[in-house]
């Protein structure tokens, strides 16, 4: 019997109500109880309660007789409509009853809440004079609708239940949780507390903008989780792969000419056990009978302990393929059969496997397919990276597209003016002596800056790390800084990072020093900035790095070797870790600088006073060259590719050395030595 309830015309509420006597009627057609999740409750006198939707008109007696599969008898007693409990709900139908939920996912069934979700900001507020002509007037005309599109980027559980797309991405992830069993409706034993939760919403695009599908998640709160009860505080992290793996995996990838293919887990975080007692309250949409929580079997994206479990059962499953783990970087695993290589790098959920030979990445696919539930996306696209591969020309380009046109629209540049730097040449950014009165999402812009600068394009990474030293007190200079940065991407947006094969495969870096270049007026006054940049020889860039030195430098050789020895730090690891997959680093390192005296002192058996305050640095520099891992030669200033990393420089040099490290041109070859220079 269907009972008519509140709902648009077109679409009504309503209650289908079973006689007690065909309850196993129903039963019979679910491999769940009765009181199982999702499943008709029982009323105070064994009738059977279900919420459905119905079309068309509604009889007067407001009474209709339907059918469902294996019940049968006469129609039950007339309810009252349902009514809608405080907050919002969605009445999710029974993922066993298929008839049912086939029904409710061709209805566009939804329940808008009376009171919006949406969070409430405070209006943003610009303390600058309204003088048109000033830079200040265009900071204000924008920052409050940037302000307002980046706060707001986040999709409220309202929207969600007005996309038809998140709805069945919703309806989805409710079934799913129930179907693998990760959840089950229990009572909250004594001495635990139920953790809330939150529906997370996203729409999925490809690199080149095309929509892909719209994903839900229930996510816990870990934050309410009791150290040593819900969770082992042990074993809550978890690896990820590092940023110059990934380009060393494309390096071997176009250098061999090995086949790739992307593999992502489909509700990675679900599959492993939760060895611990969690419960968590009923999320939005769901309801349970009085006093009913979910129990997690399974972990859930959002517990604490989510990721260090299924970062272990991964690793169990490749090492059983046969795959070792990487000592250095544990998201990278690696195997050889006969002279063919295979190597898999995790980052998170989702895995980039390359192989020499085809046949490896289906058998390797199959083999994971066994245990987990993947999908295969493109190839040519991985963590927002467009990966384009020409094996008959031997080069990849590495581009990130549509991630600058997503930022120029979000921060309203789309129309600005491209400009040929990043930075204005020869600026520093100073420290605010007051507190910011500009109202700016800073730190959104420029962490996404950030991402970028240390994937595709290390072009902007000394200009985003000036922007990274101001993010707690910003000002209106520091805002058209980040613009800058911008409207530069904008001009050069197609500009991909590009990768060469080469017949050999060497490693070197260029070190070099901004001697006492941070401003008086900043917290670290008078200290050198480090630049360097690890590339392998015809090949391509695989790391880029711009930091400001720990200590104050009282000279010019100073600096630079601490310069040196921050390049020689991350050379070793690179080093080994190419040993430890099997290629071997006969010839040493090099690491070309532009100060003589720096090679100079480093070349001396004898620890010149100068340097004595600096031993540690310096002896540990001297003895990497004395075991022949790497060797310091000079290279002139003019070709030192490292000093794009230093400083901020005008257009003809700084378009000239882009090129180089974007790998457009040959790599700067050494000039001839001034001054007696040297190497070490």
């Amino acid at each position: 019997t269907l009972i008519p309830g509140s709902g648009r015309e077109e679409k009504r509420h309503a209650i289908l109500k079973l006689p007690q006597s065909r309850n196993k009627a129903l039963n019979q057609t679910s491999t769940m109880p009765v009181n199982g999740p999702m499943t008709p409750q029982p009323t105070p006198n064994g009738d059977l309660e279900l919420p459905v939707v119905i079309e068309g008109d509604v009889p007067d007696d407001g009474v209709h007789e339907v059918e469902v599969p294996g019940v049968v008898g006469d129609v039950g007693e007339q309810v009252e409509p349902p009514q809608a409990d405080e907050g919002d709900h969605v009445f999710i139908p029974d993922p066993v009853l298929e008839h049912l939920e086939e029904q409710l996912k061709k209805e566009y069934y939804q329940y808008f809440p009376r009171r919006s979700e949406r969070q409430r900001h405070e209006p943003v507020r610009l303390n600058i004079p309204h003088n048109r002509g000033s830079k200040s007037y265009v900071i204000q005309a924008v920052a409050r609708r940037v302000a307002s599109k980046a706060l707001s980027s986040k999709i409220t559980h309202r929207e969600a239940l007005a996309d038809k797309r998140l709805r069945e991405s919703m309806l989805k992830e409710i079934s799913h949780l129930f179907k693998i069993g990760a959840v089950e409706i229990t009572d909250l034993p004594e001495g635990h507390k139920a953790i809330g939760n939150v529906w997370a919403h996203k729409l999925k695009y490809d690199v080149d903008g095309q929509f892909i599908k719209a994903k839900s998640r229930i996510c816990p709160w870990g934050f309410d989780q009791i150290p040593g009860v819900s969770y082992d505080p042990s074993k809550v992290e978890a690896p990820t792969l590092r940023l110059e793996t990934i380009m060393l995996m494309l390096t071997l990838t176009v250098n061999r000419g090995m086949f790739s293919r992307n593999a992502d887990v489909d509700g990675a975080f679900t599959i492993p056990k939760n060895p611990h007692p969690t419960y968590m309250k009923p999320p939005k949409g769901l309801k349970l009978p009085e006093g009913k929580v979910l129990k997690l079997n399974h972990t859930i994206n959002g517990t604490k302990q989510a990721a260090y479990y299924w970062n272990e059962m991964m690793n169990e499953k490749l090492i059983n393929m046969g795959f070792k783990r990487s000592i250095l970087d544990p998201c990278l695993y690696y195997r050889w059969v006969n002279e063919y290589l295979s190597l898999i790098g995790l980052y998170v959920d989702d895995l980039r496997i390359v192989c020499d030979h085809e046949n490896d990445l289906d058998e390797i696919e199959n083999e994971i397919r066994r245990t987990f539930p993947i999908k295969i996306p493109p190839e040519n696209a991985w963590l927002g990276m467009k990966i384009m591969h020409d094996k008959a020309a031997g080069t990849i380009e590495i581009s990130s597209v549509k991630y600058i046109e997503e930022l120029l629209e979000t921060y309203y540049m789309s129309d600005s003016n491209p400009v040929s730097t990043p930075a204005v040449p020869g600026s520093k950014l100073k420290k605010r002596e007051k507190p910011s009165e500009v109202l700016f999402p800073f730190r959104e812009l420029v962490g996404n800056l950030l991402w970028l600068a240390r994937t595709t394009r290390p072009d902007i990474l000394y200009a985003v790390n000036q922007l990274c030293s101001h993010v707690l007190n910003y000002g209106e200079e520091h805002v058209i800084a980040a613009k800058r940065v911008l409207r530069y991407l904008k001009g050069s947006k197609e500009l991909p990072l590009k990768l060469t094969k080469q017949e050999e495969f060497t490693l070197e870096a260029y070190a070099d020093a901004d001697f006492a270049g941070e401003p008086e007026e900043n917290d670290q006054a008078m200290k050198s900035l480090s630049g360097m940049v690890a590339y392998i020889k015809g090949i391509g860039p695989i790391y880029s790095q711009s930091k400001l030195q720990s200590t104050v430098s009282t000279s010019t050789s100073e600096a630079e070797l601490k310069a040196v020895g921050m390049a020689v730090q991350f050379i070793l690891p690179i080093r080994q870790l190419l040993e430890e997959i099997g290629f071997k680093c006969e010839a040493p390192t090099t690491i070309y600088n532009d100060n003589a005296s720096c090679i100079a002192s480093l070349k001396s058996k004898l620890s010149g006073s100068k340097l004595r305050h600096v031993k540690v640095n310096f002896q540990f520099v001297k003895e990497k060259i004395s075991s022949e891992e790497i060797k310091v030669s000079y290279l002139q200033t003019d070709s030192m590719l490292a000093d794009i990393m230093t400083k901020a420089l005008h257009a003809p040099r700084f378009l000239y050395l882009r090129d180089i490290l974007m790998n457009a041109k040959a790599e700067p070859r050494s000039s001839p030595v001034r001054h007696g220079g040297v190497s070490a």
